[in-house]
């Protein structure tokens, strides 16, 4: 197993990155998810977005908000948490947006971009649990419709290790490729 954590990047103005705190990933393993408010092709999305880092494009146009606070913070939290958690019982995981995240792998946001000197060692890979997930486990895929859909599965983002990566090591993506 291993445990991952948020502390400063290692990567000059990189902000907050993701270490691996204890153990080792294997090569293929999931590592982490990208939370956030899930936008369909066409909804609005212009308010939020404004000096927004954290949104991630799928192939299709989605598009996933992984901001934890302000304006993002707000429509998640209040809009459709509570909106799409209604007829489930915790079906939808807010404490992303936490300090300590119930789903300690909800923390896909924060891996930063590889650089010339720093290798990629996790890729984006767009995931969309269908209506046979149990149920139950729902409540720790951090991800919700904005436009209030009430729909069988739910589109997340899995961060999958390219290489075995080990204690100590910063979590590092390449912002533009995705494995479909």
């Amino acid at each position: 197993g291993f445990r991952l954590c948020r502390s400063e990047s290692r990567i000059e103005g990189g902000g907050v990155g993701v270490f691996v705190s204890s153990g080792k990933i294997n090569s293929g393993s999931i590592v982490a998810l990208y939370p956030g408010l899930i936008y369909n092709p066409g909804e609005p999305i212009f308010l939020p977005s404004i000096g927004n880092q954290y949104i991630f494009r799928c192939e299709d146009g989605t598009l996933i908000d992984g901001k934890d606070f302000g304006l993002s913070k707000i429509l998640f939290r209040l809009s459709c948490s509570k909106r799409d958690g209604f007829d489930l019982k915790f079906s939808i995981d807010v404490t992303w947006m936490d300090k300590h995240p119930i789903n300690p792998l909800a923390i896909g946001q924060y891996i930063n971009n590889c650089t010339l000197t720093s290798d990629q060692n996790v890729s984006y890979q767009e995931h969309t649990f269908s209506e046979k997930f149990p149920k139950d486990l729902l409540s720790f895929i951090p991800n919700c419709y904005y436009s209030g859909q009430v729909l069988p599965y739910r589109l997340t983002i899995l961060l999958i290790s390219t290489r075995d990566i080990f204690q100590g090591e910063e979590l590092l993506s390449n912002y533009h490729t995705l494995i479909v």
